[in-house]
């Protein structure tokens, strides 16, 4: 088999980026790197489907065995010159059987057009080689696409310990299939001093073969190229299996493979649940498969995975017709259409837990925000309801061009968020601020009101949050309450300082374990050490705008039960005893008189 040769990129006369500009082009996502990564891959997969057809994607978490990586030593990187003693590459090249994290696709373009920068494409002509391999920065070219700019690629470099990756697509160019296999690297900017290679250098690096020039390098292409693919253990495809394998080697792994490959599966059902919703005679979007060194790790289905279910319910509902129009009065604009779920909290599955990754919430209380290509931007997050209740939803922003582009200019180059406030006054910004409002007002009806009370008379509670405080016993000032129940000694001053009770909110009423239906209310509290404290507080009506004991027909509101964090019963009547170490977050259930609203007062003493 040929051996690849190398081509490092020198400074132009004009100038050049540097390769560690190329990796800083991403910013700072508000997401991990990992997740970056596999959102980067996956948009671009989506971009480059063809037709109707169902793209499938892959991840394979693996280990090169003695033959593969005999290949990568000996064929495709047998012409590297090493930087210096600490040269990551080179430490990769010694490893035995090393990791690498294969991302691939079929039922995709491929990475087609021409391999040549310099050569000026027609419309209708992709440049996708180009564009992925040489280019940085390049305008997207997907109309309504998932990504903006493609500066994501960048990611793939970062997450290799050695920014290196190996590039493997079937593609057709001019009409004919052809296969094309390059390798690249984006290291450090260097100089080398004397010699015929004296010059200065970006830090980019490709490996493939010279054209008949020898000034440019091209991947190898045809036979060569699938059984150099085969040999280091790419996806197998045939001809018409037209897509592109990445091959990121020595990815970032601070955990073991097992914890890294849960972690991607998460990152895939978070960002990517409405590409795995399937419709009725249709399936899904798409298709995933992860993959542990060969074993299949299968992927929860969206429905059988809350809170996604939520979500997916949301989606499906919404394009049946069944969505909340959201406009711009001036200029008078239809923005796009959201729908939101409130459901009873389902029970997370293993592995797809809370953690503090910002996935999988222990309540959901988001809309997931999306551009008309259905790839989530973002969770916008908003109010918890009671216990043993959460709630999804999802907004699309229209697809008429003048709207899709205001949103899809407002994201960032990683597309992890809208930012009208970065964007240049005009209607583009005034359609992403007015969206996000008027979803935002639709989020805090969803969870600020409620529409019964016990007797199922309809009276309406009113959310009381902290821009009500009146309503709660006046002013709190450090959150702890003047009055105290007999027998319990209050805080001193200088406790008072250290316990604090903090973000006092409250919600619309739910039932509690098939029992009767109560008004909830939630608190912090916060401690600066570990002790054991009693929870007390003050139930009141509300009526006419005035506190009050009892309601007209001489009822009053009653502590019923307290709750951690977890839901879990800490207490039951007037008190509860906590230590402060276990939990901050408190919930507080109350019985409600008939027509009445109910406020409170939580306290703090100490034994």
């Amino acid at each position: 088999m040929r051996e690849l040769e190398r081509q490092s990129e020198k400074y132009s006369r004009l100038g050049s980026m540097s390769a560690q500009g190329i990796k800083r082009l991403l910013g700072t996502p508000t997401i991990d790197q990992l997740q970056t990564v596999i959102r980067e891959a996956v948009q671009n997969s989506w971009d480059a489907k063809v037709g109707r057809q169902q793209p499938q994607f892959f991840v394979h978490l693996r280990q090169l065995d003695d033959r593969e990586m005999q290949t990568v030593r000996e064929v495709i990187f047998v012409d590297y010159v090493p930087e210096d003693a600490s040269d990551c590459l080179s430490c990769f090249l010694q490893q035995d059987n090393p990791w690498v994290l294969e991302l691939s696709d079929v039922g995709t373009s491929g990475l087609g057009g021409p391999t040549d920068a310099s050569i000026i494409t027609r419309k209708d002509e992709n440049s996708d080689f180009v564009d992925f391999v040489r280019n940085v920065g390049t305008p997207r070219d997907t109309a309504h696409g998932g990504g903006t700019y493609g500066y994501g690629k960048s990611s793939l470099y970062s997450l290799s310990r050695c920014g290196t990756i190996i590039i493997d697509s079937q593609t057709q160019y001019k009409g004919r299939d052809e296969r094309r296999l390059i390798a690249c690297r984006v290291a450090s900017s260097f100089i080398v001093e004397r010699g015929p290679n004296r010059g200065k250098y970006t830090g980019r690096h490709w490996w493939g073969k010279y054209d008949r020039s020898g000034e440019g390098l091209d991947p190898v292409t045809g036979q060569t190229a699938q059984s150099m693919a085969r040999r280091i253990g790419a996806l197998d495809r045939n001809e018409k299996d037209y897509g592109t394998s990445i091959m990121i080697l020595d990815p970032v792994m601070d955990e073991q493979p097992e914890i890294v490959i849960n972690a991607i599966q998460r990152a895939l059902l978070w960002n990517f649940w409405p590409k795995m919703v399937s419709y009725p005679g249709e399936g899904s979007p798409m298709n995933f498969r992860t993959l542990l060194n060969g074993r299949e790790m299968v992927l929860p289905e969206v429905d059988d995975c809350p809170p996604l279910d939520i979500f997916a319910n949301a989606l499906r509902n919404l394009k049946a017709g069944n969505g909340i129009h959201i406009d711009c009065g001036s200029p008078k604009k239809h923005l796009g259409l959201l729908r939101i779920e409130k459901e009873p909290k389902g029970t997370r599955i293993p592995g797809f837990e809370p953690r503090d990754d910002d996935m999988f919430p222990e309540a959901a209380r988001h809309v997931a925000l999306m551009r008309p290509a259905e790839l989530v931007v973002k969770y916008l997050g908003g109010n918890l309801l009671p216990p043993n209740f959460e709630w999804g939803g999802v907004f699309i922003c229209s697809d008429e061009d003048e709207v899709e582009h205001a949103f899809a200019m407002s994201e960032p180059p990683a597309h992890d968020d809208w930012c009208p406030k970065s964007m240049p006054k005009g209607y583009s910004k005034t359609f992403v601020v007015v969206a996000l409002r008027r979803i935002k007002e639709q989020m805090e009806q969803m969870a600020g009101t409620a529409q019964i009370n016990p007797t199922g008379q309809g009276a309406e509670l009113a959310k009381l949050s902290g821009r009500m405080g009146a309503l709660l016993a006046g002013a709190m000032g450090d959150g702890l309450s003047p009055s105290r129940p007999a027998g319990k000694r209050s805080t001193s001053s200088k406790a008072s300082r250290a316990l604090r009770i903090t973000n006092l909110d409250g919600y619309g009423p739910a039932e509690w374990e098939d029992r009767e239906v109560l008004a909830w209310f939630s608190f912090q509290v916060e401690s600066p050490d570990s002790r054991d404290i009693t929870l007390s507080g003050v139930p009141k009506v509300f009526i006419d705008g005035e506190n009050a004991e009892e309601a007209p027909d001489g009822t009053r509101p009653e502590i019923r039960v307290w709750l951690n964090k977890h839901e879990e019963l800490i207490g039951t009547g007037e008190c509860a005893v906590i230590n402060t170490s276990e939990t901050s977050q408190i919930w507080v259930g109350i019985t409600i008189p008939d027509d009445s609203a109910v406020s409170f007062t939580p306290e703090i003493h100490e034994p």
